[in-house]
């Protein structure tokens, strides 16, 4: 079952978990079909956002931006723990965040037309 946190702010346990364990992608599409994948640049932005590099532009890319919301999820199977992040995802597409991000990650030479993708925390649920 899973319990909705009574807020939307990572601490340190959370930014923890979240950076250490490899997470999964949730979004829909326009005709409502479900999409799920693992994001491995997926990370803490700050305790009140996630961040990733979309390299792919595929499915979970064309998803956000006709509809941006989503979740991710990560597991930890070690200690049987999990949880999941709804937000609201925000496309940056060479703009200043994207070209700051894509630099400093080193991803900028290998995938130039890759964007940053910014979740905002709406919610944070322990399954």
């Amino acid at each position: 079952m899973a319990t909705l946190l009574e807020t939307t702010t990572l601490d340190s346990e959370l930014t923890s978990f979240f950076d250490n364990q490899l997470d999964y992608l949730a979004t829909v599409s326009d005709d409502g079909q479900p999409q799920i994948g693992p994001k491995g640049s997926i990370r803490v932005l700050d305790n009140q956002h996630l961040i990733y590099v979309e390299f792919t532009l595929d499915h979970a890319y064309n998803n956000i931006q006709s509809n941006n919301r989503v979740a991710v999820t990560s597991f930890d199977n070690k200690n049987h723990v999990s949880y999941r992040i709804n937000g609201i995802a925000y496309l940056h597409d060479h703009d200043e965040v994207s070209e700051t991000e894509l630099k400093q990650s080193g991803l900028d030479e290998h995938f130039p037309n890759a964007v940053v993708v910014i979740v905002d925390i709406k919610e944070i649920y322990k399954l």
